[in-house]
C-alpha cells in the first residue's frame, strides 16, 4: 500500500515545492497551457506588480468579455501592442524563444510597470508546441537610476559648459583690455614716433595672435565629440617622421634655453590618424618640455611597443608637476603654479587639447611628475592594423 501512494506523495511534494518556488521568486512567471494564449496565469509576484488578484485571467488575448484583460495595456517603444505580439504568442507561434522585450505596462490604475520579458515556447514529447511560459523581470527601479543618471549627467554638462563660458570670457578679456590699452596710447599721444608707434603696432599684433590662437583652441574643444570624429581625417602616419620634423621645428625655441631634443628610439610604426591633429598633439607637449624644462637641460624622446599600441614617452628635467596640479593639468584653462610664478604664455588648454586628440584617435595620454625632477608624458595611440 505505501509503495503505491509513494509515486502520489513525491508528486504532492514536487508539486508544494513548485508552489513555494514560484511564491518566493522576485521576478513574474506567466504561463499557458491554451496555445491561443487565451488564458494565462501568473505567480503572485506578476500578479502584484499587474495590480491583479489569484485567478485573474491577464491575457489581453482574451475574449472581448473578459474585463480583467481590458484593464492591462502595454507598449513597446510607445507603440500600443496586440497580443499577438505578446512574447508568449509569439513563441508559440514561432516556435522559438522570443526576447528580451522590453515592454511597458499601463496598469488599471493608471500607473505604469516597464518590465523585461522572455517567452518560450513548451513541447510535449512528441516535439509538438502545447503551451508556452514567460519570465517577465521589472525594470522600473532601473529605469528610474538610468533617468537619474541621465539628469544628474545633463546637469553636470551644463555646469561644465557655464564654467567653460567664463572662463574663455576671462581669457578673451585680457589680450583684448592690452589691445585696448595700446590703442588709447597712440591715440592719445600729440607726436606719433616711429620707434613708439611700432612697439605699439607689435603689442597690438603679438595679443591679436594670441587671441588667434585661443579661439582656434577654443573653437578645437567646443566641437562635440562625434562631430570632432567626423573631422578626422584618417590615414596612415609614419610616427618617426612626424616626431622628426616637430623636433625640427622646436629646434630653435629650444636652443635659447640651451635645450638639447634627444630622439633615443623611435620604431617606424604607422598609426591610422589625422596627421594635422597628431603633429599639434606632440607639438603641444614637446613645447611644454622646452618652456618648463631648466636651462641647459634635456627633452628626451622615445617610444615601444606593445598590445597593438604604441607608447610615445615625452621626458623632461624641468621644474614638474605638484601634487596639488596633477589632477588637474589636463583640465581646460587650469595653469599650475610654476606656469603662473614663470608667467609662461599660452591658452591654459594646451593639454586640454593633446587629451582631447589623443581620445579622438582611439589612445591616451597620461603624465608620471615630481617637482624639481622633469615629467614623462606619455601618449598612446593604436597601431595601424
Amino acid at each position: 500500500m505505501n509503495k503505491k501512494l509513494q509515486p502520489k506523495q513525491k508528486l504532492l511534494e514536487s508539486a508544494q515545492r513548485l508552489n513555494a518556488l514560484m511564491k518566493a521568486l522576485p521576478v513574474g512567471i506567466t504561463f499557458s497551457t491554451d496555445t491561443t494564449c487565451e488564458y494565462i496565469t501568473g505567480n503572485p509576484y506578476l500578479l502584484r506588480k499587474l495590480e491583479m488578484v489569484r485567478g485573474d485571467n491577464i491575457s489581453i488575448s482574451a475574449l472581448d468579455d473578459n474585463v480583467v484583460s481590458r484593464k492591462l495595456r502595454h507598449f513597446i517603444n510607445g507603440r500600443q501592442i496586440t497580443g499577438a505580439e505578446m512574447p508568449m504568442q509569439r513563441a508559440i507561434a514561432e516556435n522559438k524563444q522570443i526576447g528580451p522585450l522590453e515592454i511597458d505596462v499601463e496598469l488599471p490604475s493608471g500607473k505604469h510597470w516597464v518590465m523585461e520579458a522572455i517567452g518560450a515556447p513548451v513541447h510535449d514529447e512528441m516535439g509538438n508546441v502545447v503551451a508556452s511560459v514567460a519570465v517577465n523581470v521589472d525594470l522600473t527601479e532601473r529605469k528610474r537610476a538610468d533617468e537619474a543618471n541621465r539628469l544628474e549627467r545633463l546637469i553636470e554638462e551644463e555646469k561644465q559648459k557655464n564654467e567653460f563660458i567664463a572662463d574663455a570670457t576671462h581669457e578673451l578679456r585680457t589680450p583684448l583690455a592690452i589691445i585696448k590699452g595700446n590703442v588709447d596710447l597712440a591715440l592719445r599721444a600729440k607726436s606719433y614716433e616711429a620707434k613708439s608707434m611700432r612697439e605699439t603696432l607689435n603689442a597690438i599684433d603679438n595679443e591679436v595672435l594670441h587671441l588667434d590662437k585661443l579661439l582656434s583652441d577654443l573653437t578645437l574643444l567646443t566641437i562635440e565629440g562625434n562631430n570632432f570624429q567626423r573631422k578626422i581625417n584618417p590615414h596612415k602616419v609614419q610616427i618617426r617622421e612626424l616626431i622628426n620634423r616637430i623636433v625640427k621645428r622646436h629646434q630653435t625655441l629650444a636652443k635659447k634655453k640651451s635645450i638639447e631634443i634627444h630622439i633615443k628610439h623611435l620604431t617606424g610604426a604607422d598609426l591610422p590618424g589625422d596627421e594635422r591633429y597628431l603633429e599639434k598633439l606632440f607639438s603641444n607637449i614637446i613645447t611644454n618640455a622646452i618652456l618648463y624644462g631648466k636651462v641647459g637641460g634635456s627633452v628626451r624622446i622615445s617610444d615601444k611597443k606593445l598590445d597593438g599600441k604604441i607608447h610615445i614617452d615625452i621626458r623632461d628635467d624641468g621644474v614638474g608637476i605638484s601634487k596639488k596640479d596633477s589632477p588637474h593639468i589636463f583640465d581646460r584653462f587650469y595653469r599650475t603654479e610654476s606656469s603662473r610664478s614663470k608667467n609662461i604664455g599660452g591658452t591654459g588648454l594646451g593639454l586640454a587639447i593633446v587629451k582631447w586628440i589623443a581620445k579622438a584617435h582611439g589612445g591616451s595620454v597620461t603624465v608620471v611628475s615630481r617637482e624639481n625632477v622633469g615629467s614623462t608624458f606619455t601618449v598612446t595611440l593604436p597601431l595601424l592594423q
